[in-house]
């Protein structure tokens, strides 16, 4: 029975995202992906062209979820003046796809890298909507108008991605009261932001 041409490419793109994180682009052989997606090499070649038009591929789709999961949870609760909430929503993001963390920081630091520049060209979007959002709040002065929206959104990026890096050894740290930590930490947090942001 043949395989659909989906199935294949679905395999061979978990495939390489699963062997991207435990090693590297450049340590992982189209064998290796191909084994673990339980097909032949030159499948990858067939639909993806090479090991770069696969990992590629494989980068947009991981990061294209993430940010239709982002989406989605910002959709039913607009993130107007509500910095603890975004946290809290973005930690939740995060816990449910642990790998992103990881996977953003290993693309950006891997200079030149596959899905390099389809990543920053992601960020310049997403930076100049965040602009054109928070000009929105100022002039509704639901914002401080001295606020440095890059600055903000920075700090945003900061606070919600790094903490999601050590997750596995908070988890270890606090055990059974690893949820409290992170709420708390969304309350301190997402508190020193509101005054720094919301109007006098």
């Amino acid at each position: 029975m043949n395989e659909s041409k989906s199935s294949v490419q679905e395999r061979l793109l978990a495939a390489a995202a699963e062997l991207f994180l435990e090693k590297d682009y450049q340590s992982t052989s189209l064998r290796e992906i191909a084994r673990r997606a339980d097909t032949t090499s030159a499948m990858i070649a067939y639909y993806f062209k090479s090991k770069h038009g696969l990992f590629e591929e494989m980068v947009k789709n991981e990061y294209q979820k993430f940010f239709g999961r982002m989406m989605q949870e910002f959709q039913q609760q607009p993130p107007v003046q509500q910095n603890v909430n975004i946290i809290k929503k973005l930690q939740t993001i995060h816990k449910e796809m642990p790998f992103m963390a990881p996977f953003l920081v290993k693309i950006m630091t891997t200079k030149g890298g596959p899905g390099s520049a389809f990543i920053k060209s992601q960020f310049a979007m997403e930076q100049k909507a965040f602009e054109v959002g928070n000009e929105f709040l100022k002039k509704q002065n639901m914002i401080n108008p001295e606020t440095n929206v890059e600055v903000l959104r920075i700090t945003m990026m900061c606070v919600t991605l790094l903490p999601a890096l050590f997750n596995e050894h908070f988890q270890e740290l606090y055990g059974d009261h690893y949820e409290a930590f992170q709420n708390s930490f969304a309350e301190i947090v997402g508190g020193m932001i509101n005054q720094y942001t919301l109007p006098e």
